[in-house]
């Protein structure tokens, strides 16, 4: 089949059309099409029609922007959000809650069928947050820093954009960052401290980033463009008096839109906050791995200890074990459970969260998974019986994926972040003879596009 040329298109840039939506995508945009050819239009619902103009196109598809809803859909509803759509950290405000999590749903459904090869009858079954979950529900952000009108202002970029839009409470982040985050800008304002600028590399501030635990639990980390700000003392003095526990400095000075640096240090309070899941407690570093929604962990964690079926006999492994809060949520249930992580300081707060909450049947390793099991396994000591992977949004590493397949666990369960990724090592697996089991889905991003995924498999 010959590729479209762009004499071929059946649309071109500035076009204006009635189109309508056939589908939407979980990042919030309709699924139209011209002539077999597809466009994707920001904030058009499924089964809506508007004017729209063409604004980019591309050989396999283009992009749209509303003029004008010529149909609305009855489950559009009015954002409850002052910056939406100008802001880009939402994407389905403008959708109902149930109908988020009917798309998001279904887009995890149609990308295991069509890259992973798994052929479900219907979408999986999706757990979503109560109202009142759905309000301030995100522990950690991080909020970009920029020159605005020649003010220094902290807010988030407008979609697929680096362009700062001012936000002074959000919708979905912790009550005590909408109330700590002014009083870091006005000292920064006072003292002189100026904002990183992308384009020069020059200023100060590059991020401000704040966490929240267990009530009373804040910690403020600053990214900076240097070893450190003017006053340091006085800011933690400022922080320590709203009821900040943790506050450190982070160095980032490369040209590059990674937000955190390689070294962090502390200026003023502990090392971590305290946050807890269910009975268990951990220590939460700057730097630390942790689900941002606090419901909808404790949610997704239970459907993990439901597909391993512990019966307090089994040997567990956590492939990506981080500082060890999934290893330390199965540990009630099994006889033993393993993990092992690649980075030294989750390492380390790992094993000082087994020791905090006094859990002595969890053993971490330092190394990579795919390294450790193999070698360990020949013991019938260290052999799984359940494998449970958390990974980054890439996706588990292929090595890691043979492992899993030679050790032949009694389940194996995965939870993503990704559905791409993961569709793309579940058709590995099943391809090596595993079998898919069940699928649950949680949505721990309200409002957004993201979607978290457990799966359970068997050998």
């Amino acid at each position: 089949m010959t590729k479209r040329t762009e004499q071929a298109l059946p649309v071109k840039k500035n076009d204006i059309l009635t189109l309508r939506a056939e589908d939407l995508t979980r990042e919030g945009a309709g699924v139209c099409r011209v002539d077999g050819y597809t466009v994707f239009v920001e904030g058009l619902l499924a089964g809506e029609s508007a004017r729209v103009r063409i604004v980019q196109t591309r050989k396999q598809y283009g992009f749209g922007k509303v003029l004008e809803i010529v149909s609305p859909s009855a489950d559009r509803v009015e954002p409850d959000c002052p910056y939406y759509p100008r802001c880009g950290g939402c994407t389905l405000r403008h959708l109902s809650y149930e109908k988020q999590l009917e798309t998001k749903a279904r887009e995890v459904w149609q990308i295991l069928g069509r890259i992973g090869g798994i052929r479900l009858p219907e979408p999986p079954p999706v757990i979503g947050m109560s109202e009142e979950e759905r309000i301030c529900y995100r522990n950690k952000t991080q909020y970009p820093v920029q020159n605005v009108d020649g003010e220094l202002t902290y807010g988030f970029y407008a979609r697929r954009s680096h362009r700062l839009i001012p936000v002074e409470q959000c919708r979905i982040d912790s009550e005590e960052a909408s109330r700590i985050l002014p009083l870091i800008a006005d000292f920064c304002r006072q003292h002189g401290i100026s904002a990183y600028e992308e384009e020069s590399g020059k200023g100060m501030l590059r991020h401000i980033l704040i966490r929240t635990g267990d009530p009373g639990e804040i910690l403020v980390c600053l990214v900076v463009n240097g070893n450190g700000i003017p006053d340091e003392p006085e800011m933690w003095q400022m922080l320590e008096q709203a009821g900040v526990k943790s506050f450190s400095i982070n160095r980032n000075t490369e040209r590059t839109n990674v937000i955190l640096g390689r070294k962090t240090r502390i200026a003023g309070g502990r090392e971590y906050i305290y946050a807890s899941i269910g009975e268990m407690r951990y220590r939460i570093s700057a730097g630390s791995f942790f689900q941002v929604n606090p419901a909808g962990v404790r949610k997704l964690y239970d459907k993990v200890l439901e597909y391993a079926q512990l019966s307090g006999k089994e040997v567990v492994w956590d492939a990506y074990c981080g500082i060890g809060t999934i290893s330390l949520f199965l540990a009630r249930k099994a006889r033993q459970v393993y993990g092992a992580e690649i980075f030294p300081a989750a390492v380390e707060d790992a094993r000082a969260n087994a020791k905090d909450n006094g859990t002595d049947n969890v053993e971490f390793f330092l190394g990579k998974a795919e390294e450790i099991l193999p070698e360990l396994a020949r013991d019938p000591k260290y052999k799984p019986d359940v494998i449970v992977v958390d990974p980054p949004r890439a996706g588990c590493e292929l090595p890691l994926l043979e492992t899993v397949a030679a050790l032949r666990p009694s389940r194996f369960i995965y939870v993503s972040c990704d559905p791409g990724t993961l569709a793309r090592d579940l058709k590995y697996l099943t391809e090596q003879g595993m079998q898919v089991e069940k699928i649950y889905c949680v949505d721990m991003f309200c409002f957004t596009g993201g979607i978290e995924t457990v799966v359970s498999l068997r050998s």
